[in-house]
């Protein structure tokens, strides 16, 4: 590579590193009054967000997070080819972990690397992801399942990388180094039995009882309103036919006088 090259990967590193800065988690957590980390583990992740505002909430933070990992290794593997890809997925990673924008506390990096890894091989990534999710599902262990994703895929992805390409292996090291450097604390709560559980199904059955109680809430109300309009109609009929009556009885007994003024006038006569 030229010089010029060099100061373009570095540009697109430090690119990569900023636009990770941004964190979703924060952010719905924000637009819902909250503050995730102030609440859960207070990691501003996936996980804190599964256990904090539930299963959807969750999925739309992962994918969003995803993002933010897959596109800047697109953007380097389309310029520089694979050591592109790692460079600028490392530089996600980093800049999600320790962004300089929020004092360098940021999220644990799992989703970012997921980004990365699915731009690498989107194929395998996928399989991995669903026997990772699998199993945190049926454990509720969140953090073996995410760090179990980052070795499996980390393992393939040195397999298959060309052996002579000596700076994809470093690449890939420092990122196994620096995700399991940032759940050093989960890990010691793992080995101590105190980790969190990470329960999915019982996030999951929470959010759709949710939305179930609220149709039901928004049926009961509807159903209140139709019933409470049906009775105003009805009152406000009742008063017009009472009106209309009153009405009637008002002509006919001014009609009545008079036919009596009439007579009492031919009776004078």
């Amino acid at each position: 590579m030229k010089g010029l090259d060099y100061l373009y990967i570095a540009l697109l590193m430090l690119g990569s590193y900023l636009l990770a800065n941004i964190n979703f988690a924060k952010i719905i957590s924000k637009c819902k009054n909250r503050d995730i980390t102030k609440e859960g583990s207070g990691n501003p992740g996936t996980l804190n967000m599964l256990r904090t505002f539930g299963f959807f909430w969750a999925i739309l933070n992962m994918i969003l997070e995803v993002l933010k990992g897959a596109i800047p290794s697109l953007i380097g593997y389309l310029i520089f080819g694979d050591v592109g890809l790692y460079l600028c997925g490392l530089s996600a990673i980093v800049g999600h972990i320790y962004p300089v924008l929020f004092k360098f506390k940021g999220g644990k990096g799992v989703a970012c690397c997921c980004g990365m890894f699915i731009v690498a091989n989107w194929w395998v990534t996928l399989i991995v992801v669903a026997v990772c999710f699998a199993f945190v599902t049926l454990t509720s262990m969140g953090s073996v399942g995410t760090l179990g994703f980052v070795l499996i895929m980390s393992i393939i992805e040195l397999c298959l990388v060309d052996p002579s390409n000596w700076v994809i292996y470093i690449i890939i090291a420092l990122i196994v180094a620096i995700i399991f450097f940032a759940h050093r604390k989960n890990l010691y709560r793992l080995f101590t039995g105190q980790e969190n559980p990470t329960n999915i199904k019982g996030a999951f059955k929470a959010d759709v009882n949710k939305i179930k109680n609220r149709n039901q809430t928004k049926n009961h109300t509807e159903t209140v309103e139709n019933a409470d309009a049906k009775e105003i109609t009805t009152i406000q009929t009742k008063t017009n036919l009472n009106e209309e009556a009153n009405i009637v009885a008002s002509n006919e007994e001014i009609s009545s006088e008079e036919k009596t003024t009439e007579k009492s006038s031919e009776e004078t006569k």
